[in-house]
C-alpha cells in the first residue's frame, strides 16, 4: 500500500508538470512576427489616419499559445477595421482619442476595459471582444 502511494504522488507529479503552461516556442515567436505584430502596426497606423490621433498598441508577453497569439491579430484587425466606420465624427475622434495605449493580453476570458487613457483587450485564444464592444467601453 505505501509503494501504491509513492507511485500515485509521482504520477500526480508528473501530470501537474506536463499541465503547467509553456512558454513560448519558435511557433509562436514566428506567429507573433508574421501576424499579431503587423496586424497591431497596422492599427496603429489607421487609427492614426482615421481619427488623427496617436495609439500605441501593445502585445502582453501573456500572449503564448498560438491560439491567443492569433486572436490578438484579430483583436488589432478589430480596430483597423472598425476605425474607419467610428472616427466619422469631431465627437467620435475625440473620444476614441482619449485612448492612447491599446493592450492585448491573454486571460481567462475574453473582456476589453479602459481607464485612464489605456484600453486592455484580453482573449482566451477561443474569443476576443468585438471593436463595438471596445468603442462602447471608451465612448461614455
Amino acid at each position: 500500500m505505501a509503494n501504491w502511494s509513492i507511485f500515485s504522488m509521482v504520477t500526480v507529479a508528473a501530470c501537474a508538470s506536463t499541465a503547467a503552461p509553456a512558454h513560448a516556442g519558435k511557433r509562436e515567436r514566428d506567429l507573433m512576427a508574421s501576424e499579431a505584430i503587423p496586424a497591431a502596426r497596422a492599427a496603429e497606423a489607421n487609427f492614426k489616419a482615421t481619427c488623427e490621433c496617436d495609439l500605441s498598441v501593445v502585445l502582453d508577453a501573456s500572449l503564448e499559445t498560438e491560439d491567443q497569439i492569433v486572436f490578438a491579430r484579430y483583436i488589432a484587425d478589430e480596430v483597423s477595421n472598425g476605425v474607419a466606420r467610428y472616427c466619422t465624427d469631431a465627437g467620435s475622434r475625440k473620444a476614441l482619442c482619449r485612448m492612447k495605449t491599446l493592450k492585448i493580453a491573454a486571460a481567462s476570458q475574453s473582456s476589453f476595459a479602459f481607464d485612464d487613457g489605456t484600453g486592455t483587450a484580453t482573449t482566451n485564444g477561443r474569443a476576443h471582444p468585438s471593436w463595438d464592444t471596445m468603442t462602447r467601453a471608451i465612448d461614455r
